[in-house]
């Protein structure tokens, strides 16, 4: 009589865990079933042998000692029954908690993993924003509102000179965490490209050319990319 192994990485419903109880593996369920029919059986012997044979006085002494006999057999078996429903139902609460304990190391282990990945994000995000000391050297009377909903924000704040303009955005993606904070780096690079490398100055022709750049990256995938992004490109002239 014991508990089937269980894998740590195993995931199964808490119905379905099994026992071997007397060379067989049943469920928490079949085990209450079977045992509640062999439990009514015995009641069902117990009231049959006091209802059929002790109201009647005429019986041989010898046949009553033996139908009272029987009938402190059922109730032992009964009380027996019962402690060892009460046994192996314990086994199944600790089986139970067992795969508990497991799972829930398990998600502990994935979220440690998942916030580690995320955290680095956004440290990388991080690099990327432009820092104030930057922004203060090129706008004296300027501040910083920056509170992403999740540790990475699909929302960024962008800024380049170029020649004797200075050119600055706040933006507002779709998206939150982690697929908001891609599309944002996606857009940064885009609108640095586009007046760094393409030397674009008016800003609409900007914003133009950002949009064709963002679909090229998309161009070559089959996945349908639904988000989008709210963008304001300012340009001031020195």
């Amino acid at each position: 009589m014991f508990s089937e192994p269980i894998m740590p990485n195993e995931s199964c419903a808490m119905e379905h865990i099994k026992l071997r109880i007397y060379g067989l593996r049943v469920t928490k369920k079949q085990f209450l079933i079977t045992e509640g029919i062999v439990l009514a059986i015995f009641i069902g012997m117990i009231i049959f042998l006091f209802i059929h044979y002790y109201p009647n006085k005429s019986l041989d002494p010898l046949l009553l000692r033996k139908v009272r006999i029987t009938i402190y057999l059922f109730i032992f078996l009964v009380f027996w029954i019962i402690v060892e429903a009460q046994f192996f139902l314990n086994r199944f609460t600790k089986t139970q908690m067992t795969i508990i304990r497991q799972q829930r190391n398990e998600l502990e282990t994935q979220k440690k993993d998942i916030l580690d990945s995320i955290n680095y994000a956004r440290r990388i995000q991080s690099a990327i924003l432009p820092s104030l000391k930057i922004i203060e050297q090129h706008l004296s009377d300027s501040f910083i509102i920056f509170k992403p909903k999740d540790i990475v924000a699909g929302d960024f704040y962008w800024i380049e000179e170029e020649g004797n303009k200075i050119y600055f955005t706040a933006a507002d993606c779709t998206g939150h965490g982690v697929p908001g904070a891609i599309i944002s780096v996606l857009c940064s690079n885009a609108l640095s490209k586009s007046v760094k490398e393409l030397k674009i100055s008016t800003p609409s022709e900007i914003l133009d050319n950002t949009v064709e750049l963002l679909e090229a990256n998309f161009a070559h995938s089959e996945e349908e990319v639904m988000d989008g992004m709210d963008l304001a490109l300012c340009c001031l002239d020195k």
